[in-house]
């Protein structure tokens, strides 16, 4: 029993849900069941990187980066459809930003038969915080929850179950390359400007996250994972491709980040051992913006979610079937 509800043997075995996340980076699904104890079973996960965010000027998504993220969720809907999952499909930063994204929604309804639902950042902390909660004991902690995406960088602070500070950040890996670094190419003062301006931006935030205190923090999503499977295969020669539940110390971080900031180009930081080869361009900006997080709020260390939006679209969408379905039990 999870959240505060159950599910009968009979429709827990009948639903799968099919959560997609069309983000700025990559757009992800997965399909899962939750059974009559509230645990989740996933049975397929799928990921491209349509890279809506590197697509658009003018705050207009391309028609090439419209098309590839049609014909990734038609496959996303076949694979939705072979389990007859309820599909609940989100955009975030990238959408909900640019100005055509009604066309965006239309034309993927139209095409795909999927309803996108845009969400503001607000809603976007919420369902992270699910997924998060989720994967860990945290109930009763102060727990900082940091989602670094694509477009733009999540903060969650919980206690007892209740989000008592939430914010959304216009910064992201993709979106902070863009303002920073033309190709992906760093030098010394690009990245001093990019770390004044990342400070900057986060710094009522960081006031107000010191003033009401956490006792852990964790991190989640692609550039903290990305980061910490580096930081792994440094220490092991390998890393495991789930890195849910590890911690990583905030020395082993600034070790890193100091390497990469002595790689220019993404050739040169493609061959950091470990890394994931697609954000060998963003992973600069990436680090800068969770460096200035340790920095600021002097962060010891660090617990990796592999859980966050998706699962908890996954957590949300059979909350409120518990809810609104009377086989369901309450």
């Amino acid at each position: 029993m999870i959240y505060g509800f159950e599910m009968s043997e009979q429709i827990s075995k009948q639903i799968y849900v099919s959560a997609i996340d069309i983000g700025t980076n990559s757009i992800h699904g997965i399909i899962a069941s939750m059974d009559a104890k509230g645990a989740m079973n996933e049975i397929s996960r799928d990921k491209e990187s349509i890279r809506l965010g590197g697509s658009m000027i003018n705050r207009i998504i391309s028609d090439k980066a419209l098309a590839a993220a049609t014909d990734t969720l038609k496959r996303f809907k076949k694979e939705a459809d072979k389990h007859s999952a309820v599909i609940k499909a989100v955009a975030t930063s990238a959408v909900r930003e640019a100005e055509n994204r009604d066309v965006f929604v239309k034309h993927i309804r139209v095409h795909t038969g999927i309803d996108v639902q845009v969400i503001s950042g607000e809603q976007e902390g919420l369902l992270i915080y699910k997924g998060v909660n989720y994967a860990f004991p945290i109930f009763d902690f102060s727990t900082l929850i940091i989602d670094i995406g694509g477009g733009s960088t999540e903060i969650i602070l919980a206690k007892k179950g209740e989000i008592i500070f939430l914010d959304s950040l216009k910064l992201g890996a993709i979106r902070t390359s863009n303002q920073f670094f033309k190709e992906f190419v760093t030098d010394e003062k690009s990245i001093q400007k990019c770390k004044n301006h990342i400070k900057q931006t986060m710094e009522n935030s960081v006031k107000q996250i010191r003033e009401l205190g956490f006792d852990f923090v964790v991190g989640t999503s692609g550039t903290i994972q990305a980061l910490g499977r580096i930081v792994l295969f440094s220490k092991r020669n390998t890393s495991p491709g789930f890195l849910n539940g590890i911690t990583i110390n905030s020395m082993d971080f600034y070790k890193l980040f100091s390497k990469i900031e002595l790689l220019d180009s993404p050739e040169q930081r493609a061959l950091i051992p470990g890394i994931d080869l697609s954000r060998a361009d963003l992973i600069t900006a990436g680090e800068l913006i969770l460096q200035n997080f340790l920095n600021e709020l002097s962060i010891p260390k660090m617990l990796i979610s592999s859980y966050s939006l998706r699962e908890g679209i996954i957590i949300d969408t059979f909350e409120k079937l518990s809810i609104n379905n009377r086989n369901f039990k309450i």
